[in-house]
């Protein structure tokens, strides 16, 4: 699994709950927001399972198959303004996107 940093919806903090707020939505939050926002409704929360740093260290490529360093793999934020990283390594991509350009310049 790669190493994903949930950052609060309020602050750059990692989330260290997923719960509902007294605003309305759910919400990833902080322990200091947790305790503004969220701590009169125990029963709507989930504590998040923190990503243990041996396993964030490798990740394996979905084209190759080759288990290499998460340095090796390009990081996006999704939508949700969580931390990931692409599920091919830096190497397959750039070779995909090569024989692409060749195959589209007729070579």
């Amino acid at each position: 699994m790669a190493h994903i940093v949930t950052k609060c919806d309020f602050c750059d903090d990692p989330a260290i709950y997923d719960a509902k707020t007294i605003l309305g939505p759910w919400a990833f939050v902080c322990n200091k927001h947790y305790n503004m926002y969220c701590s009169h409704m125990p029963g709507l929360s989930k504590r998040l399972e923190p990503v243990m740093p041996t396993e964030a260290a490798s990740k394996v490529c979905r084209i190759c198959g080759k288990k290499k360093p998460i340095n090796e793999f390009y990081k996006f934020t999704d939508r949700h303004g969580q931390e990931r990283y692409r599920t091919e390594c830096i190497e397959c991509n750039l070779k995909r996107k090569a024989d692409k350009r060749r195959v589209n310049n007729g070579g």
